[in-house]
């Protein structure tokens, strides 16, 4: 017997599937312990009685199916599974969404659902609410007030707005979703594991349309930023450079890459890590908030070198990437290089989690010293603050 209560294993993972459709079997992981959900999938997969503690219901069925081969085995409920989807309040949205279309195998198509639905993972490990019976009711008035309350997940098709007007519909976007905060709107990509194709056009207008949305519903309209999730920084630093090299061969009009349409591009890694990252993110102005909550004003003096950087003490320059910032990350290393190459001597230090050590090492190398903070302790400061 599975006990079915709220915040569960069980309860997560059908509340996803719900939203999703499917869920990609080797990114498990991103969920909480790889070895507790393969264990309760393996289980989820057989026939099994699941107790609601809340209102002593019982159901007895076969509530998940594994399909596929290798990258694309996938995740999905069956049909026996719609009374948990009830018990989760799903059961509409996933009918409607998912049950009434036919579930297509093609490799494209799976990986693209494969891609939202790791997205949406690590939205919900990070606590804010994805799921679109919960959310706001998003206005496509003119703007009032702030719809928007606290951070929230947004699926694609939300802002799809009217497919029969050809200055409204979605030409080509790798878009997976759009978490909205009250102060701010980001928008989400996921490059997984390979370097994604980017159509600068079809993204611009994406932003664009999203961009209608969010002036109506939070107190910043306009959208300087941008998560790229991937399951390494190497990906997320290819496609960077990638839609550079596209902007330098592309038309007049056609000049939309990532670092020109985004001012900030901040990577998430696939992990439960990312997810606690996210949590920084959403915070107002956090990249200068954190910084003097560590550091007194007296750091906060000029050097006397044009560098990228946020404390300046006794010679020594600390950048941080908390936030992993890649635009701030590509511009430091290429200041690196210049002072080596300029033979000028230097102190440079990062200031980072320790989770993000490794990456960055393999990028900057050891010409720059590296200070950690712990988030968890981070995080429980900026939320007592």
């Amino acid at each position: 017997m599975i006990i079915f209560n709220i915040n569960t294993r069980v309860y997560n993972l059908i509340s996803l599937l719900c939203v999703t459709g499917e869920y990609p079997v080797a990114s498990l992981g991103i969920l909480g312990d790889r070895t507790c959900y393969r264990r309760l999938v393996t289980n989820m997969c057989k026939m099994q009685t699941y107790h609601n503690s809340e209102t002593g219901e019982k159901i007895t069925c076969r509530a998940l199916n594994i399909s596929g081969k290798g990258k694309l085995k996938t995740l999905r409920l069956t049909k026996y599974a719609l009374p948990l989807a009830r018990w989760v309040e799903g059961a509409e949205f996933y009918t409607e969404t998912h049950l009434k279309n036919n579930r297509s195998s093609n490799e494209q198509t799976v990986e693209r659902h494969h891609r939202m639905a790791e997205a949406v993972a690590i939205i919900q490990q990070s606590g804010f609410e994805y799921r679109p019976w919960y959310l706001p009711k998003i206005q496509i008035e003119n703007h009032q007030c702030s719809a928007i309350d606290e951070p929230s997940y947004f699926l694609p098709k939300v802002f799809r707005g009217d497919i029969s007007n050809p200055s409204q519909k979605y030409t080509f976007s790798r878009v997976v979703g759009t978490l909205m905060t009250p102060n701010k709107t980001l928008m989400v990509y996921n490059t997984r594991n390979a370097i994604m194709k980017w159509d600068g056009q079809g993204e611009s207008r994406t932003k664009i349309n999203v961009e209608n949305f969010s002036y109506r519903n939070t107190k910043k309209g306009e959208i300087d930023s941008a998560i790229i999730m991937g399951q390494n920084l190497n990906y997320v630093l290819g496609l960077i450079h990638q839609t550079e090299k596209q902007y330098k061969l592309a038309s007049t009009f056609q000049k939309f890459n990532l670092l020109t349409m985004f001012y900030n591009i901040h990577y998430i890694p696939l992990n439960q890590f990312g997810a606690k990252l996210i949590q920084v993110l959403t915070l107002p102005n956090c990249h200068n908030y954190i910084l003097s909550l560590i550091y007194n004003d007296e750091s906060l003096k000029s050097g006397s070198m044009s560098l990228n950087y946020d404390i300046y003490n006794n010679g020594v320059y600390t950048l941080s990437l908390l936030d992993y910032d890649m635009r701030r990350l590509i511009l430091v290393k290429s200041e690196i290089k210049t002072l080596i190459k300029e033979g000028k001597p230097f102190i440079y230090q990062i200031l980072c989690f320790p989770e993000q050590i490794d990456e960055l090492y393999q990028y900057l190398g050891d010409y720059v010293e590296y200070l950690t903070v712990n988030i968890d302790e981070l995080l429980d400061l900026l939320y007592e603050e």
